[in-house]
């Protein structure tokens, strides 16, 4: 008998280390093209507007990893202009997978990971206009983020 309440013990105990361990990310997932979310200009690039704030939400991570995505991204838009838009969701999904890793390495970078896969995933990039917009997006908060004063630590 004592057996079966440690088991029942334990395994309510490890219930709930996963469920702590669970985290939910803050950003709802964007669920149509990013050209058409982010179609108004005054509401994406002005400050106190979306690109501001998303910079302000990722002040923890380092100017560093936020190059990293952003050099992807660019990338992206490359193969974009050299027609190859294939090549350009792919480069861009993997950024997905890129600030997984460095989130699990690096926990302050998490808010960093959550934003990235809010906004890349199958429904968000759909054409060329999507890469572009991205590509606009993410550069205006690297600079609201530099104006900001975001996490200079490498």
């Amino acid at each position: 008998m004592s057996y079966m309440y440690d088991q029942k013990k334990r395994s309510s105990y490890q219930r709930k280390k996963t469920e702590e361990k669970k985290e939910i990310n803050p950003y709802k997932p964007i669920t149509i093209p990013l050209s058409q979310y982010f179609n108004d200009p005054i509401e994406l690039y002005l400050p106190e507007k979306k690109a501001y704030k998303y910079a302000k939400d990722l002040l923890g991570a380092n100017n560093h990893q936020m190059r990293k995505v952003l050099d992807g991204i660019k990338e992206a838009k490359a193969y974009v202009e050299a027609n190859d838009f294939n090549l350009a969701k792919k480069t861009v999904f993997v950024l997905v997978a890129m600030s997984a890793y460095n989130a699990g390495r690096e926990p302050k970078l998490k808010q960093l990971y959550y934003f990235v896969e809010s906004v890349i995933n199958e429904k968000s990039i759909v054409s060329k206009k999507d890469i572009i917009t991205l590509d606009e997006l993410f550069t205006s908060i690297i600079a609201y983020h530099k104006q900001l004063g975001g996490n200079k630590n490498a």
